[in-house]
């Protein structure tokens, strides 16, 4: 799939749409150097040893910069819709994901958690795709059906990512969800745009390789490709009674 290389903008939108009315959220402007894109398709961390990931964390704009929260709603949309829902042909597709993640008819228990996933390219965000993590998956703005699933899928377009192993809370990487996806992640491509990558997490920047990211219940991350926000991103509250 060819994906659009975004340039240079104003400003940034947040677009959240909920049939029946449309909710548009215009953020800060961006700068610095673009993404282009190929023809083919939150508590502090110590210093981790190099070999197995040299994660660290360093501190992000002044809190005060810090736009406004956003609210999300189950079925919306949250960003400017990009890639076709489901997972790509070298995604899951109904094989063992990582050695160790199966699809299944269902899956869940008491350690069904979520984390946001919010992708910018050039200062646009970028909408992260309903039906990751689930085998050919219904066409509904919030998916309720798929053949098998995984444990960790998107059922809609908000970019919120459910964990839901059968047994405790899993032990989930950030590059398990992009592999699900078929997607590559590395600190210079994500979701086949490449250029320069700032990562935050849980409002930090984040050192090291983004596919070892631990995901953690309530985690925010934020992956910004080519030229970065001029502030801190936003952050996105959970729909009411979720766990």
């Amino acid at each position: 799939m060819m994906k659009q290389s975004f340039r240079k903008h104003s400003a940034f939108a947040v677009l959240a749409w909920a049939a029946p009315a449309a909710l548009a959220l215009g953020l800060a402007a961006c700068s610095g150097q673009s993404a282009s894109a190929p023809a083919a398709t939150g508590a502090n961390q110590p210093p981790i040893d190099p070999e197995v990931g040299s994660i660290a964390v360093a501190p992000t704009a002044n809190p005060s910069d810090t736009p406004p929260p956003i609210q999300m709603f189950i079925g919306t949309t949250i960003g400017t819709p990009t890639f076709p829902e489901g997972d790509t042909a070298t995604g899951g597709q109904g094989q063992t994901i990582d050695g160790t993640l199966n699809c299944l008819k269902t899956v869940g228990g008491p350690g069904h958690h979520h984390i946001h996933l919010s992708l910018f390219v050039d200062g646009q965000q970028i909408a992260i795709p309903r039906g990751i993590g689930m085998f050919q998956p219904d066409h509904n703005v919030f998916i309720y059906h798929q053949t098998c699933l995984y444990f960790l899928h998107t059922h809609d377009d908000t970019g919120m990512v459910h964990m839901e192993p059968r047994v405790g809370q899993g032990s989930f990487k950030l590059g398990n969800v992009f592999d699900m996806w078929g997607e590559p992640l590395t600190t210079s491509n994500v979701a086949g745009y490449v250029g320069p990558q700032t990562v935050i997490v849980n409002g930090q920047t984040y050192i090291g390789n983004p596919r070892l990211i631990q995901l953690a219940p309530y985690m925010q991350i934020t992956i910004e490709e080519g030229i970065p926000l001029d502030g801190p991103p936003p952050t996105y509250l959970f729909p009411p009674d979720y766990p």
